[in-house]
């Protein structure tokens, strides 16, 4: 299994596919990394690249982290506790306005168990 704190889309953008926020992924035992992505479709059928945040020397599992998004209209921004740590700038505009926000250990074939402990979650919406 692997925590996942992430988005999808409740509707398809306008090249018909839905789009996806990967806001924490903890692919596997590396407490010192974690992942983000962005899952869209543009007119070319491309998708944005996965990347790793290395946080090293801080392992993740030692305290609670705060991890988020700010969805823009010219960028997506990636925070963790507060602090900006990737910004998204192109095909944006091809990103789902309304997302379901989803929050999981997700299920692969290995013999990895990870625990996820939430204290709060919480979501913004700028005026």
């Amino acid at each position: 299994t692997w925590a996942a704190f992430w988005t999808y889309g409740m509707e398809d953008n306008i090249n018909g596919d839905p789009s996806e926020i990967d806001i924490l992924e903890q692919l596997d035992r590396n407490m010192f990394t974690f992942s983000t992505n962005l899952h869209i479709t543009n007119p070319y059928k491309r998708h944005q690249n996965l990347k790793d945040i290395k946080m090293e020397p801080m392992n993740l599992s030692d305290d609670f982290h705060r991890y988020g998004i700010l969805k823009e209209k010219d960028r997506l921004t990636f925070y963790f506790d507060g602090i900006p740590c990737r910004e998204i700038t192109n095909d944006i505009k091809y990103l789902t306005d309304k997302q379901h926000i989803i929050i999981n250990n997700g299920n692969c074939s290995t013999e990895i168990e990870n625990d996820m402990y939430i204290d709060w979650v919480r979501f913004y919406k700028k005026i």
